[in-house]
């Protein structure tokens, strides 16, 4: 008598219905496993006979006597399989006779592969039919044990012997067809994608993306680059293969992260790769603020909390931590104050004697140094000492100063130190479209704006960019030097025309 298992077994083995009580029966099922299987043991046990359930099942036997079972277990996948018999309790299991690869365990007998007898088992003629259920055991990942490359599987079996002396008065087998789960294939990946991790709750990044499909280089060259808005994955419409002579490169903005920036992205010719970036956290900025009085430290204060707000909200990845002192604070020399007016000429167009300054004790190496004066100008960088009239990268006629310089005078609005960074790092000269007024697609919302009465509040995409990464002959970004110096600048002019290493200026945020 046969039985087939109904269906694919993928996580959890079940039997049929019993066959109930025979004598000399046995039991077939087929049994697909699939490749991370982890099996229990099997929800129910098959019931056996225990003993000569048939009148004249055994002609000649002696009519009482001990019973023996002799169990056979050989397995490939099977590990084993446990036996309970009905009504037994733990003291009499302990009063059977065990031998060969069994051991009691509780209520139970645990069966391993191989040879096992159990013997002291009582029977009387006439008397009830003890029943034994038997279940069988796997493994975890039992798929394991298949032999490689056979999709017939493999045939394991248990055998069940009872004897009365040299008597046979039942025997049970049961044969386990075992074979791997046919698997349907899966779907070939249907796109490219950009995975960002480590994205702030409540932050949307803005990535700008150089990279070539099978009908385009979008670098910035002919077509522009992608710019897009990401809470984490983006998936493309088109492969993305590698360059070949089209640059690949991302840049990705937000207002909780540092900018993060990566050349040479490798994509490859097969569909579904998964390029993933992890973000930075923001780069915290020291701002060192000198001034001559309170009065001026109230003021400076509100304009470095504009300039901080500003940088955040325009996805800048910078952080600004003031340190607002007076002079008086650092410095017992009465003379202080007019060291400082040194170092800028009356109009606040030229910077002059940076040098007394640099080694004074109200001046800090490497960081951005704002000095606040009282003179009728609203704020100069030094990183140009003149300010250039012209368009011009002439460092003769325009010689370098310190870019970690910058003075704000009387006339000053709340913008004006947010403006000055910009060309601290990196948004100049004023000429070259570092100042945007008159530049198309600009307006005097730009923060590089210089005229006109609308509030500053924007960077765009173009110059956020410029300002992480620029290098000139006046030394570039100051946030390389001072914060980053492990990246290699690159030399993107503000008026730079577009192209696969600078991207369009007046691009905005999507």
């Amino acid at each position: 008598m046969h039985r087939q298992l109904c269906g694919w077994l993928m996580l959890v083995l079940v039997t049929c219905p019993s066959l109930g009580k025979a004598f000399n029966y046995g039991m077939a099922d087929q049994i697909c496993i699939a490749d991370a299987f982890v099996p229990p043991i099997f929800k129910r046990g098959t019931p056996i006979p225990i003993g000569c359930e048939l009148v004249d099942c055994c002609p000649g036997c002696p009519a009482a006597g001990p019973l023996e079972l002799r169990i056979k277990i050989d397995a490939q996948v099977l590990t084993g399989a446990d036996l309970r018999l009905e009504g037994f309790s733990p003291s009499q299991l302990q009063r059977l006779r065990i031998g060969g690869n069994a051991k009691i365990e509780g209520n139970r007998i645990v069966l391993g592969r191989g040879e096992s007898r159990i013997r002291g088992l009582a029977h009387k003629a006439g008397a009830p039919v003890a029943v034994g259920l038997l279940q069988p055991r796997m493994a975890g990942e039992s798929a394991r044990r298949l032999p490689a490359g056979n999709p017939r599987g493999v045939t394991d079996y248990i055998s069940v012997q009872q004897f009365l002396g040299p008597f046979t008065v039942n025997v049970f087998n049961w044969d386990f067809f075992i074979r791997p789960c046919h698997r349907p294939p899966k779907p070939p990946p249907a796109s490219d994608q950009l995975k960002i991790q480590g994205i702030a709750t409540g932050d949307e990044v803005v990535v700008m993306m150089d990279a070539r499909t099978a009908t385009q280089c979008r670098d910035g060259v002919g077509e522009p680059e992608w710019l897009f808005k990401s809470t984490g994955t983006t998936v493309f419409p088109e492969n993305l293969l590698p360059a070949a002579g089209c640059n690949s490169e991302i840049a990705i903005f937000s207002k909780k992260h540092a900018m993060k920036w990566e050349t040479a992205v490798p994509w490859t010719n097969s569909l579904g790769d998964v390029h993933t970036v992890t973000l930075d956290p923001l780069i915290d900025v020291p701002v060192h603020i000198w001034v001559f009085d309170d009065a001026m430290a109230a003021i400076a204060q509100q304009h470095i909390d504009a300039a901080r707000d500003l940088y955040l909200e325009n996805r800048l990845g910078v952080r600004f931590i003031a340190n607002i002192r007076k002079l008086s604070d650092v410095s017992t020399d009465p003379n202080a104050p007019q060291v400082v007016r040194n170092g800028i000429d009356s109009t606040g167009t030229t910077c002059l004697a940076l040098d007394p300054i640099k080694a004074a004790s109200f001046h800090t190496a490497k960081t951005l140094n704002i000095y606040y004066v009282d003179r009728p100008m609203t704020g100069k960088n030094c990183a140009i000492r003149p300010t250039p009239g012209i368009c011009s990268t002439d460092t003769t006629a325009f010689p370098p100063g310190d870019a970690n310089i910058t003075y704000v005078g009387t006339v000053a609005n709340g913008t004006t130190v947010a403006h000055e960074i910009g060309h601290a790092y990196g948004l100049r000269p004023a000429k070259c479209n570092g100042h945007t007024d008159g530049v198309p697609g600009f307006g005097p919302s730009n923060i590089m704006f210089t005229g006109g009465s609308v509030p500053r509040t924007s960077f765009t995409p173009g110059q956020a960019f410029r300002m992480n990464t620029h290098i000139d002959v006046w030394g570039g970004t100051m946030l390389i030097p001072n914060n980053i110096p492990g990246r290699t600048p690159r030399s993107c002019m503000p008026n730079s025309p577009p192209s696969d290493l600078c991207p369009l200026l007046t691009v905005p945020w999507p």
